[in-house]
């Protein structure tokens, strides 16, 4: 019990860590909050609680055995989905709207930028986004594969600058192939009478707008 308890060997210098895309075993570690612990005193329990302080981590496995590899941390990483563009400074957003730092450069992904000046500044401070902005911006992507960026304003919603000049505003969540359908048949009509608009916006598509007015 005595060599138990005082031999290095059972102290905690580093762990193995599994499943990590953007995190790096390091930074795991220091989340782990378990340098120089003694392996009988322990928790698996208080090592996931303590990794999952990570924005990155959606959920932790820990297995624990003797030396020489005492423990073994398995991370499930969050996806980014989008990049949010808020007063310069770029993250990454899961599906679900959570806040992740941006660890490397994806061109792959979707980016929303925030309008600047909008009452709504500092929308990912608390940690989250409306997960309907996220869901909404994916389902443009799909009906705008040649559009790479988004426009968020806290009123209108969801936007792009369309290839006519003015910008069109879908709002967020559900709806957005119907909404797309209503914008397509009025930016047309309006073309066809030699109508610049503006911004045409279909957020309430029961309640289009069409504003001419250039700013």
């Amino acid at each position: 019990m005595a060599l138990f308890f005082t031999s290095d060997a059972f102290y905690i210098h580093s762990v193995a860590v599994g499943g990590v895309r953007y995190l790096t075993r390091e930074e795991v570690f220091a989340f782990a909050d378990i340098a120089n612990q003694h392996i009988f005193w322990v928790s698996p329990e208080e090592i996931e609680e303590n990794v999952k302080r990570s924005s990155s981590v959606a959920d932790v496995d820990v297995r624990l055995s003797w030396p020489p590899q005492m423990v073994t941390i398995s991370v499930f990483e969050r996806e980014p989905v989008v990049i949010w563009i808020e007063g310069g400074a770029p993250i990454w957003l899961d599906a679900n709207g959570r806040v992740m730092a941006q660890r490397e450069d994806r061109d792959d992904l979707l980016q929303i930028v925030v309008e600047p000046n909008s009452t709504g500044e500092g929308l990912a401070l608390e940690g989250e986004v409306d997960p309907g902005i996220v869901f909404g911006a994916l389902q443009l992507q799909e009906l705008l594969p040649e559009v790479s960026q988004l426009r968020y304003d806290p009123v209108k919603g969801l936007g792009y600058v369309d290839g006519g000049g003015w910008v069109a505003w879908f709002g967020t969540g559900t709806g957005m192939d119907e909404k797309f359908s209503i914008y397509r048949t009025i930016a047309q009509n309006l073309v066809n009478q030699g109508i610049q608009p503006a911004e045409i916006n279909v957020a309430i598509p029961d309640y289009p707008h069409v504003d001419t007015q250039q700013r």
